[in-house]
C-alpha cells in the first residue's frame, strides 16, 4: 500500500473527519466573531485603495471571497454528510430512515422533499430536519460571504505644501543694474514710475470687480502658483493695509496755486498747489488729494474736503473758510493726512477656487475718532535717491504710488485714484453716486482708502506694463510678486474596505446553528473495524452489493409490486444495522468483505 493511500485512508477515517468537523466548523463561528468585532471598531476601513483601482479590487474581493466560500462549504458538507451516512449505517433504525437521510443530502431541494415525504410515512423527522436545516445554513453563508465585503468612497485628506506669490514688493534682483549705488537706483525708480503710470489706467476696473484672485478689500493673500484639481484648503500669509487718518489744524490760507497755509503749533507759512477749485467745482463732497507741499518734497497726502466728516463720536475736524473766486463764496475747508501700516494676517484658501473662506485677523474698522496729526513729513524726504533703503516697501511709499496715479480725463480733478477713492467711499455707505453722500463717517473713509490701496497694489504686482528692454540687454520688471510658500489639505476621493454588518451577523446565526447541527456527527465514535479498507459511498451499486450479501433484507423486506416512493417506503420501515459486520460475514462467507455506506430502497 502506498503511503499516499495510506494517509488519504487516516483523513478518511471517521476519528480524523470528526475532529476536522469540529475544528472547521468552530472557526467559521470564531472568524465570524472576529469580523464582527472589526466592523464595530471599523478596523477594516484602514485597508485604502486608489479610486482607479476599483474595478480591480471589487472583482478581486467578490471572487476571492466567493471561491473561497465555496471550498469551504463544500468540504465542511462532504465531511458533515461523510459522518453523517456512516453513522446511519451503524445506527439501528429503519431502512426508510436511512434511504431518508442518504436522498436529504442530494441537496436542499431533495431534503425539503424528503421532509415532506415524512407526511405519508414518518421514519425520522428530525433526522431529514437536521440535513435541510444544516444545507439551509450553507446556502445563507453562500449568500453572505459574497457580501461581507465591500468597497466605501470617501475623502481622505492629504497635506499639501505648494509655492505662492505673494505681495507685490519692488524688484531689485531681476536687473544688471547696481541697486547699492545711485544710477542703478534711479533707472530702477523711472521704472518703477512708468509701471505706476502704465498699470493704474486699469484700476477703476480691479476695484469694481469681486473676483480677483489675491485681493479682498484691503487685504492681499498669497495665491498658490498652481490650481489643485482636487479640493481641500490652503492656509496663506495674507497682508492687511490699515489706516489711520488724523486731521491737521491750517490757522490760514492765502492766495491760490500756490497757496499759502499757516499751521497751528508752526510759526513757518507753507506753499502748496492744493486743487481747492476741484474740490468745489467737482462736487460738494469730493475728496482730493495734494502731495505738492514745497518744503516736504512732494512725498506727502494732504487730502482736501469741504464735506462733512465726523468720527463715530460725530466730533468734526477742525476746518478754515477759504474763498475760490468771487460768485462761489467761503466754504469750510477741512485737510486730513493718512498713516497707512501693514497687519499679518492668515487667509484659508479653498484649492480649486483659490477664493478666500476665512480670513483672520478682521481689520475692517467699525469706529475711529479724530486725532491731530503732525504737519511734518512722513515719508523719505530725498528725492535724489528715493530707494535709498533697499528694503523699502510699496506699502512705505504708498503716498509716492497713490500721488504718480494717472490724472482723469473726463473732466473730475484729482487723480484716478481720487476717483477710485471716492467711488469705494460711496460703495462701502450704500450710495449709488461717485461723489460723497451725507452719511459718511471717518472710519469708513479709513477702510475706503484701505481697499484703494489694496487694490492699487494688486494692480501693480498683477498687471505690470510691457517691459521694457534696455540698451543693456536688461529686461527689467519694476515689480514682482514675493514668492512664498503654503501648506494645506487636499481631498482625493478614494476607497476603503467596508465590513457588511447585517452579512456578519446573518452569516455567524448561520455558523453557530451549522455548529449545533454537527455536533452529533463531529462527537460520533466508530468501532475499530470502520478503520479497515471498505465500502465508503451510498450509490446504486453498493445497494446491490448489500443486497446480495445481506440475506436478512431478503426475509424481513416484503416484496414490492408497485415501485412507488411511498411503497418502498413503507416496506422499508422494519429495522436493522445495515453495516453490522456479523450479519454481513455470515451470508456471505467472506471474511474480508466489509459494507459501509447504502442509501438506496431496491
Amino acid at each position: 500500500m502506498s503511503a499516499l493511500r495510506v494517509v488519504l485512508r487516516w483523513v478518511m477515517s471517521t476519528k480524523v473527519l470528526s475532529m476536522l468537523s469540529a475544528v472547521l466548523h468552530l472557526i467559521l463561528l470564531a472568524a465570524h466573531i472576529v469580523l464582527y468585532e472589526l466592523s464595530r471598531r471599523g478596523l477594516e476601513k484602514r485597508l485604502v485603495f486608489p479610486l482607479h483601482s476599483q474595478t480591480v479590487v471589487s472583482f478581486a474581493i467578490t471572487a476571492i471571497t466567493t471561491a473561497f466560500g465555496t471550498v469551504y462549504y463544500a468540504a465542511l458538507t462532504f465531511i458533515t454528510q461523510t459522518l453523517s451516512t456512516r453513522r446511519d449505517l451503524q445506527t439501528n433504525q429503519s431502512l426508510t430512515a436511512t434511504h431518508d437521510h442518504a436522498a436529504a443530502w442530494a441537496g436542499i431541494v431533495a431534503a425539503f422533499l424528503r421532509l415532506w415525504d415524512q407526511k405519508a410515512v414518518t421514519a425520522s423527522i428530525f433526522g431529514v430536519l437536521n440535513v435541510f436545516l444544516y444545507l439551509t445554513n450553507i446556502l445563507v453563508l453562500h449568500i453572505t460571504t459574497p457580501a461581507l465585503f465591500s468597497l466605501e468612497a470617501f475623502n481622505s485628506s492629504v497635506p499639501t505644501a505648494v509655492d505662492t506669490l505673494g505681495f507685490p514688493f519692488l524688484n531689485f534682483t531681476r536687473s544688471n543694474f547696481d541697486a547699492t549705488t545711485p544710477n542703478g537706483r534711479e533707472v530702477i525708480w523711472l521704472a518703477f514710475m512708468d509701471s505706476i503710470l502704465e498699470s493704474l489706467y486699469f484700476l477703476p476696473y480691479i476695484i469694481r470687480t469681486n473676483t480677483n484672485l489675491g485681493l479682498l478689500g484691503g487685504t492681499l493673500y498669497d495665491i498658490p502658483v498652481e490650481r489643485s484639481e482636487a479640493p481641500g484648503t490652503f492656509s496663506v500669509n495674507a497682508t492687511g493695509l490699515n489706516v489711520t487718518c488724523g486731521y491737521l489744524t491750517p490757522s490760514n490760507v492765502t492766495g491760490g496755486s500756490p497757496w499759502n497755509i499757516s499751521m497751528e503749533g508752526s510759526p513757518e507759512v507753507y506753499e502748496a498747489n492744493l486743487d481747492f477749485a476741484g474740490a468745489i467745482n467737482s462736487s460738494p463732497g469730493f475728496l482730493n488729494s495734494s502731495s505738492n507741499f514745497i518744503d516736504q518734497n512732494g512725498l506727502d497726502i494732504i487730502f482736501t474736503t469741504i464735506a462733512s466728516l465726523p468720527d463715530s463720536s460725530g466730533s468734526q475736524p477742525p476746518t478754515v473758510p477759504v474763498k475760490y473766486g468771487e460768485k462761489l463764496g467761503l466754504y469750510p475747508l477741512g485737510l486730513f493726512r493718512c498713516h497707512v501700516s501693514s497687519v499679518t494676517q492668515t487667509a484659508v484658501l479653498d484649492a480649486q477656487s483659490l477664493q478666500i473662506m476665512s480670513l483672520e485677523p478682521i481689520i475692517v474698522k467699525t469706529s475711529s475718532a479724530w486725532l491731530p496729526v503732525s504737519w511734518t513729513a512722513q515719508a523719505p524726504a530725498d528725492l535724489n535717491d528715493p530707494l535709498g533703503a533697499l528694503d523699502v516697501s510699496l506699502i512705505d511709499m504708498w503716498e509716492t504710488v497713490y500721488r504718480m496715479a494717472p490724472s482723469v480725463i473726463n473732466g473730475l480733478s484729482g487723480s484716478v485714484a481720487d476717483l477710485c477713492f471716492n467711488q469705494q467711499i460711496a460703495h462701502l455707505s450704500g450710495a449709488k453716486t461717485t461723489f460723497l453722500p451725507n452719511n459718511i463717517t471717518l472710519h469708513l473713509v479709513e477702510n475706503a482708502l484701505s481697499e484703494t490701496l489694496a487694490a492699487i497694489f494688486w494692480t501693480l504686482g498683477h498687471l505690470p506694463r510691457v517691459t521694457d528692454v534696455f540698451d543693456n540687454g536688461t529686461n527689467l520688471l519694476a515689480i514682482g510678486l514675493k514668492p512664498g510658500h503654503a501648506v494645506g489639505t487636499q481631498l482625493f476621493t478614494q476607497l476603503r474596505l467596508k465590513l457588511s454588518t447585517i452579512a456578519i451577523l446573518w452569516g455567524l446565526l448561520a455558523s453557530a446553528l451549522l455548529t449545533l447541527y454537527s455536533a452529533k456527527f463531529s462527537t460520533y465514535a466508530t468501532p475499530s473495524a470502520d478503520t479497515r479498507e471498505g465500502i465508503d459511498g451510498t450509490g446504486f451499486l453498493h445497494a446491490i452489493w448489500v443486497f446480495r450479501n445481506n440475506p436478512m433484507l431478503r426475509r424481513h423486506l416484503d416484496q414490492v409490486h408497485t415501485p412507488s416512493e411511498k411503497n418502498l417506503r413503507k416496506a422499508g420501515m422494519i429495522k436493522t444495522r445495515l453495516a453490522d459486520r456479523a450479519n454481513v460475514n455470515s451470508a456471505s462467507g467472506s471474511p474480508g468483505s466489509q459494507m459501509v455506506a447504502t442509501g438506496v430502497l431496491l
